[in-house]
Formats: C-alpha cells, structure tokens, sequence
C-alpha cells in the first residue's frame, strides 16, 4: 500500500466516523477500497483502536502499525544506567503512544536531557515520520516557552531525540488534575493563569511566525518548569507550511477535546486560527477545571466541538474575572474569523487583563447568544424566520391602522412597549432556574436585577396610559384602544405582583445579597476559617471518620462534634440562623435556626428486614405480617460513601422562610388537642415533588432508602437502635399510643401500653437521638426517599445507594408517623409507597447531601 494511500484511509476514517458511526457497511462503499483489501484492513484496525479507546482516541496519532520491509526489531531494552550513543539513561519520566522519555546524561557536553525513545512496536515508515517531523518542526524553534529540540538519530537500531530537560516533566495536566482534588483555588490563581497563557501564546506566535501549526495544543502537551513556566511540546503532529513533506491538507490531526470546529470537520487549509482555538479550549479548562468539550463518545465529542458553545467560564466559577472568561471565550469562536486575529493578539490581550486594561474581547450578549443558536440551528431558524416575517405583517398592519386613525407616533411606541408582559414572563422563568443562592450565580443575578429594574421604570408610563384610556367613556373606545387598555391592565397587574415585597424580584435580590457573602460567611471569614481547621483536624484525628477527606465548601458552616455521638455537626446557612452550642455542648435551637447536617462515613451495612421468627409470631397477631415484612426482603448489604443528612427533620419554619407559605394541616400557631404547634414541629402535608423543588433551591437532596436506613440504624442491627426492647420507643418516637387514644381518636395500629406525651407530631429533636446524633428517625412524620418504589431485588447505585430498575411513579416513605405502630417504625421499617403528588399531615422530609 503506497503511502498516500494510508493517508488517505485517515481521511476517510474521520470522515465515516463523523458522518456515518463508522460502520465498515459504508467503509465498503468507499470507491477507493474497490481492489484495496489492504487499504480496507489497515481501516478496520484503526476503527478497531477508535472503538476500544473511545472518546480518549487521537485521530491522526500513530495507530497499530502495518507492516512494511524491516532488518528486524532492536534488541535494545531500555534501563537505568544503559547507554545509548552519547546518552547514558537515568530514569524513565513518562511513556505515550510514540514510546518513552528517559532523563539522560549526555556524556560529551556534561548535560542531561530529555531522551525520547520511538516505542519498539511503533518501528514503522508511518511512526517514524511522525517523531522525525516532531524533530524536525521543534528544531526550527527557539522559545523560552518551547522545548528545544538538540538532535534526533538512530543507535542500536533505536530512534532517539534529545530535547531539553524540563524539570520534573510535570505537565499542565498534571497540575489541573491536582487542583481539581482541592476545594479551594490558592489567592492569586486566575492572575497566575493569565500570566501562563500570555507566554503560551507568545511562543504559538513565534511558531505561527515560522509557518508551524501545532495541531495538538493541550494540556499534556504543556510542560512546567519548578518556577511554573510553561514549556509547549510534541510536535508530532505538526504541519510545516514550507515543507510539503510535513503536510497532508485535509487530513484530521489533534484531539478530538481540544480541536476546532475545522479540524474536525476535516477541512483543508487550516491556518493558525485553529492552534488558538485549541488554546482557547485548554484556558477554559486551566479557569473552570473542567473541559469545555466532553462526551462519552468520539462522534459526540467531535459534535460538540462543531455545535455546542459552552458555558462562559465566570458561569461555572462564580471567581473567573469576566475579562479573563471573555477571552477565553473569543479564542473558541466557532467561525476563525470571529476569534483572536493572530497569537500575538491573544496575548496582548492577556497582557491588559493583568495590567487592568480594557479588553477586547466583550462578555458575550444576548445578541451574541442568539446569533451563535440560529447559526448551529439554521432549519429551526428558517421556520422561526418565517413567523417573525408573519409577525411583523402583523404588526405593520396593526400600526398602520393606527395610522388611518390618526394614533400618533408616540401610542405606536406604547403599543410596542406591551412586550414588557412577555420580558416579565421570561424574567420570571429565569429566576426559577437560579437557585441555590451561590457565588458562581452572581453575574446572572446582577444581569437578571439590571432587566427587572429596566421593566418596573417603564410602569409608571404605562400606568399613564392606562389612565389616558380609562377617562375616555367606553362608548368611544375603539377596538384597537380596547384592547390597549385591556393590555396595559394586564401587564400592571403582572408588574405589581412582580416587584411588590415578598415577589420575584424581591426573591432575587435576597438570593443576590445572600451569595454575594456567602463565601465570607461559610468558608473565607475569621470564624469560618477556624471553624474549618477545626473540622479538619478533627477528621484527621477521629476513629470515626477513618479515610474519610471533606473539603471546605460554600454554605455550610461547621458545628463542630456532637458531644455526646462524636459525630460532626453543620448549619446549612441559607436555611435558617446557626444554632450555638450550650454549656453542655448540645444545640441551641429555635424557631428559626436552619438546618444541620450531620456527616456519616458511610460504609458497609446489612440493609432490609431484621426480624426473628419467634418476635414476629408475638406481633398483634397480624396474619398480614408475612406479607407485610415481604417488603422488606431480602436482607443485602450496601456499601455507601460518606454523606450529610439532616439531624432533625425539616421544620415549619425552614419551609417557610424558603417557599413563603406553610403547607401543613396542622401548623404553626394552631393546636391539636392540648397541644401547641410551633415552627420546630415537621412540616407536612408536603408531596414528593413539592420537596423536590424546595432541595433544589436549597441545593440539597432527597436521602436515598439506604442512607436513611443507615443513619436509622445508628451502627446496630437490632430491631431499634436501642436493641430490641420496643418498650423504649416512649422516650425515643412519637407514634401511635396512649396520648393519642386519650383524645379519642383510634387508629389500627396503636401501642396503648406506651405514652409519648404527644398527640399529633412533637417538635423536632423532642426524643433522644440515636448513636449518630439523629432526632426522630421512628414516627413523628414520614420522610420521602429519592428512590422510586421497587423490590430489594432491584440493586443499588453506588456511591448514594439508589434503588435501581425500572421507572416507577411511586417514590418511598420510611419511618413512620404519629399514627402507626412499631412494626412501621423500626430501622428497616415498613416501605410506605405513594405517589409523588401524594400529600399527608404524617409525610415530610429529612434532606440530605453527598459528600464529594
């Protein structure tokens, strides 16, 4: 097979992976295969290679070699202290698809190197052009922030290049994968980050100066010296535009997560547009620690690369300057000619990022956003195109009517301004996605507040027109007036509920106020720093958190351990006030304290039914008991990762002071029989999905059936975590007993030989908390689970437990209410199913988080 062949066999590879998912059906079509079966061969182990490695494979990187005229594999196995020409070899510092790279001494200029060796199974015509055209295009270079190339030659039959010796051959990868580990970024990161990527840009300029295209700017490709310079490397895939040897237009070189749009398309003629591209894409990564193309295939990686424009990174991290994502942003314009004219442009615009100059590259608007959707979606386009041209007929015909009546321009203007009904609308749909109150949401605030405060401006010339319309007698009103006026009362009515106290914008200017001192407040000020070294101390040093590493995060505070269970204690801080401790060590609640969330290690635990013959043959004699605990079978064990649940259940002051109103059937302020209801007593009469959206703004989570089964459990397999002496439960759970029969109410299931105290439910913590420090996990109210209503049979996901199977409406209740027995409320209890519009004055919530 001549070499243009293979060449071209790349080619059409990315091209049927891209159009067709690579199926060798359509390889079969291929023109050029018709007589080739050695062309076809060489296709299907590259396709092979792309399928097994997925979205990890580099298009246009060496693939398993083909065979070709060989004087036979070299004996040479490289070690440390071997000698290879005028290299003696130190240590291995890395390996890749091209081979390894030893540190080396080179004996005759007395300095050591980085020796790069061509892998044994790589000794191929294909293989070794790729490494020589890396030497070749590296050695036409000379950057402080480029690896110098010294020599490249062959010895014992081994092709080597010597390049300088960079430290410890940490890369750009390296140092974003350890930071990615860490909770916190160190003070000064994003400066540091701007001053890195001005020198990488300065050194592509030189590159793009010599007519070399990199191709494959990403971070591996990044090395940094022990001050935290960059050093770009390997370019083997590199297109030399003076050297036609070291260039195949149309070929699909990079990887696939740092490629543009072009190269992956497979165009012919990139420039050096697409090298900053690819530099844009890995300053994203280096701002947010994540990349901004990812997908679980190739096909799906290279399709976001060409169509989906990612979020600006000030969007995912709330402390990106603006400047520094807009940048970043302007380098991946999907068209070149909308990105950085040349490298040195990029630079220089970095440059007055650092010295507080004005950029200019602009946060993208709406305008921009828009543009960027109607261009990846130009069918939807065309369709909504046509509306607006209907639109707008409609709206000339309206004005125009009001023309022939003689309306002067200035009511065509407030005809026009009745699209503030519409912006009120949207404003309000977006607000419902900005939850919860966090720093990285503070742009989108500020945005949302600035639009809000242009619509309520306009209500008082709208309420004048309104006035206008209404003194005119109804008999004269004609039809286009009518329905002006019945407009303007419409959008008033939209707008007063809008921004009166306790509405949407008031809502999120209190979101805005809250993340903008939220970080302060929970993590960075005085007595949350303490606070936190504190907690890590203590985790470092406690038996009961053995391997278990958390990480200051943004709006929780810590508490510190529990006195009495050891375990660690934190206030949720947008829920409520943080509770003090007393002189006892124990939590000062009221009415309005927030919640806490208790951190379990998790672990490994028999989950499911924990009854014994003989106990169950006792139990009220209930001939359904079989069935009943049926449910609960079969045993299994879990194994859970550490997580936060709530050492009480939610209150009805928590409820309130997020959603506004108080759902419960018996609430605050009213009373059950000789009972008192305050705001610590559970909320109820919540369904499934009315929890759902309040952890969403509060940014928690249901617990999973096995989270709450753990923490019910306290560390003991008993039927209670007290043991199996039910006679207990009067000083540990509000059910169903002898307070409740006393005021005449009766129910089937009852344990008249107990006495809580309590008729309906008891305040929060009334009980004694169990092992792990939690309140009220039997009776009082039903909590709701996440997990979907299935059989034990079903497995569970780690690292949260879900129940897994097929989809079911019904969602899980556990514990137990003040209306059951104590066959409900035992650790493994009696899977309560409902479903999730389900509403009871004995079902609420205990919210829960994972800790990641």
């Amino acid at each position: 097979m001549e070499p243009g062949d293979r060449e071209r066999a790349d080619s059409i590879l990315a091209r049927l992976l891209r159009d067709h998912d690579g199926k060798l059906s359509e390889i079969d079509d291929a023109r050029l295969l018709r007589g080739h079966p050695e062309l076809r061969s060489h296709l299907e182990s590259l396709l092979s290679d792309v399928r097994r490695f997925g979205a990890l494979a580099t298009i246009g990187s060496p693939p398993r070699p083909w065979t070709r005229p060989s004087t036979g594999p070299s004996s040479f196995e490289p070690s440390p202290g071997k000698r290879l020409g005028d290299f003696e070899l130190v240590r291995e510092l890395g390996h890749g698809a091209m081979g390894t790279v030893w540190e080396a001494q080179q004996s005759s200029l007395g300095r050591r190197v980085a020796l790069k060796l061509l892998g044994p199974g790589l000794d191929n015509e294909r293989a070794r052009a790729f490494f020589l055209r890396e030497a070749r295009a590296g050695a036409r270079l000379r950057h402080a922030s480029i690896v110098s190339v010294y020599a490249c030659d062959e010895s014992e039959g081994v092709l080597w290049m010597a390049q300088e010796l960079v430290g410890d051959g940490e890369t750009l990868l390296d140092a974003l994968d350890r930071l990615r580990l860490q909770r916190e970024l160190p003070d000064g990161y994003y400066t540091t980050v701007a001053a890195l990527f001005t020198e990488l840009a300065m050194a592509l300029s030189v590159a793009h100066e010599e007519g070399i295209l990199h191709r494959d700017i990403k971070p591996q490709n990044i090395i940094l010296t022990s001050t935290g310079r960059p050093k770009l490397g390997d370019f083997g895939l590199a297109r030399v535009l003076d050297d036609p040897s070291l260039s195949q237009p149309g070929d699909v070189m990079g990887t696939p997560h740092y490629m543009s749009p072009e190269q992956a398309r497979g165009d012919a003629g990139i420039d050096h547009r697409s090298d900053l591209f690819s530099l844009g894409a890995v300053l994203y990564e280096a701002l947010t620690l994540v990349r901004a193309f990812e997908g679980d295939s190739l096909e799906q990686v290279l399709n976001k690369v060409m169509t989906y424009d990612p979020p600006l990174a000030s969007e995912l991290r709330s402390r990106v300057p603006p400047d520094l994502a807009a940048i970043a942003s302007k380098a991946m314009e999907k068209a070149p000619a909308r990105r950085y004219a040349s490298a040195l442009e990029l630079a220089d615009d970095l440059r007055r990022f650092q010295t507080h100059q004005s950029v200019s590259a602009r946060v993208p608007n709406r305008w921009d956003k828009s543009r960027k959707w109607m261009r990846r979606h130009p069918t939807a386009t065309a369709s909504m195109a046509i509306v607006a041209v209907a639109a707008t007929a409609l709206l000339v015909a309206l004005l125009g009517y009001i023309s022939a009546t003689q309306r002067t321009l200035e009511e065509q203007g407030r005809v026009r301004q009745l699209s503030d009904i519409k912006l009120i609308q949207d404003l309000e749909n977006e607000a419902g996605e900005l939850w919860p109150a966090h720093p990285r949401l503070l742009d989108r605030y500020r945005s949302w507040l600035a639009e809000a405060e242009d619509v309520t401006d306009r209500v008082p010339g709208h309420r004048e027109t309104l006035e206008e319309l209404t003194q005119l007698p109804s008999s004269e009103l004609d039809s286009v007036q009518a329905w002006h006026k019945q407009a303007l009362e419409e959008l008033l009515s939209k707008a007063e509920a809008f921004s009166r106290p306790g509405g949407m914008v008031a809502s999120v200017t209190d979101r805005f106020q809250l993340a903008s001192g939220l970080e302060q407040a929970t993590v960075t000020g005085t007595r949350a720093r303490t606070a936190w070294a504190d907690t890590l101390h203590f985790l470092g040093t406690s038996s009961l958190y053995e391997g278990v590493q958390v990480q200051p995060r943004i709006g929780l505070f810590p508490l510190g351990p529990d006195p009495d269970s050891g375990y660690l204690e934190f206030a949720h801080y947008a829920s409520g006030d943080i509770p003090e401790r007393g002189p006892d060590g124990g939590l000062i609640a009221h009415d309005h304290t927030g919640i806490v969330l208790v951190l379990l290690p998790g672990g490994t635990f028999v989950m499911g039914t924990d009854f014994a013959g003989g106990v169950a043959a006792e139990w009220h004699g209930l001939p359904q008991l079989q069935a009943i605990l049926a449910r609960e079978a079969p045993p299994h064990v879990i194994e859970l990762a550490p997580f936060f649940i709530s050492k009480y259940e939610l209150t009805q002051g928590q409820w309130t002071k997020l959603m506004g109103d108080n759902p419960s059937q018996s609430p605050a302020d009213g009373s059950g029989g000789d009972q008192l209801i305050t705001l610590r007593h559970p909320v109820e009469n919540v369904s499934w999905d009315m929890c759902q959206e309040a952890l969403f703004r509060w940014g928690l989570e249901f617990p999973t059936e096995a989270q709450w089964e753990f923490a019910a459990r306290g560390g003991s397999s008993d039927l209670w975590w007290f043991g199996d002496d039910y006679l207990a439960l009067s000083e540990t759970a509000n059910i169903a007993d002898a307070s409740l029969q006393e005021h005449g109410q009766q129910h089937q299931m009852m344990e008249p030989t107990l006495n809580d105290g309590y008729v309906l439910h008891a305040p929060v913590g009334a009980f004694l908390p169990n092992p792990f420090g939690m309140h009220d996990m039997y009776g009082n109210v039903w909590e709701w689970c996440a997990d979907p209503y299935l059989s034990y049979d079903h497995p569970c996901e780690a690292p949260r437990g879900l129940r897994i199977g097929d989809s079911s409406e019904l969602r899980v209740g556990r514990g137990g209410g003040y209306t059951v027995d104590r066959l409900f409320a035992r650790s493994a209890g009696i899977r309560d199913s409902r479903p999730t519009n389900y509403v009871s004055s004995s079902f609420g919530l205990r919210p829960a988080l994972l800790c990641d």
